[in-house]
Order: C-alpha cells, then sequence, then structure tokens
C-alpha cells in the first residue's frame, strides 16, 4: 500500500514539474484544442493532488493505469468494496474542486 501512494506521489511530482506551455501539441491538432486540453490537464492535476493519498491511488489505478477494482484492491490490500467507496468519495469530490475552479 505505501508503496502505491509513494509512487503515485512521484508520479504526480514528475507531472507538476512540466509546464504545461512545455507540451507541444500533437501533429496535425488545433492549436486551441490543445490549449484547452493542456489547461484541463492541468486542472486536473491540480484537483488529483487535493486528493486524500488513499482516494488519489484508487482513481490514478484505475483511469491511470486501466486497473479493475479487483486488481487495485489486490495492491491496496483492501476489500473491493473500501476501492468501490474510495472511488466514489474521490469522483465526488474531483467534481466539487473543479466545479470550485470553474472547470467542470
Amino acid at each position: 500500500h505505501k508503496k502505491v501512494i509513494k509512487m503515485l506521489d512521484r508520479t504526480a511530482r514528475s507531472a507538476r514539474e512540466i509546464p504545461p506551455e512545455e507540451i507541444a501539441p500533437e501533429a496535425g491538432e488545433h492549436p486551441e484544442r490543445a490549449a484547452i486540453g493542456r489547461e484541463l490537464g492541468a486542472a486536473m492535476s491540480g484537483a488529483l493532488a487535493k486528493l486524500p493519498p488513499d482516494q488519489r491511488a484508487v482513481i490514478e489505478l484505475a483511469f491511470g493505469q486501466g486497473q479493475s477494482y479487483q486488481e487495485i484492491a489486490l495492491a491496496l490490500e483492501c476489500p473491493v468494496n473500501t476501492v468501490k467507496t474510495r472511488m466514489f468519495h474521490a469522483r465526488k469530490r474531483l467534481a466539487e474542486i473543479l466545479q470550485e475552479r470553474g472547470q467542470k
């Protein structure tokens, strides 16, 4: 559990170290869409950083690494229902944070 939290903290730190303006748009991508994507990415990174570590771990393992609830439960050594509860509260809190920022 602690190894997963440490890994997620390192990943979040490295993502924050790259300023959004330094991320180049993909070839053929409209510059306005690329700017919106960078802005949304920065907003989501900031919102994830505000989550408690256990909720952030569930979100990043599910959406960042594509793991199932069962796989997350094994990695975090907790019941599947705990993963589901953490996911529910994390998604709710992310929506609140993004709404406060005017990003929803």
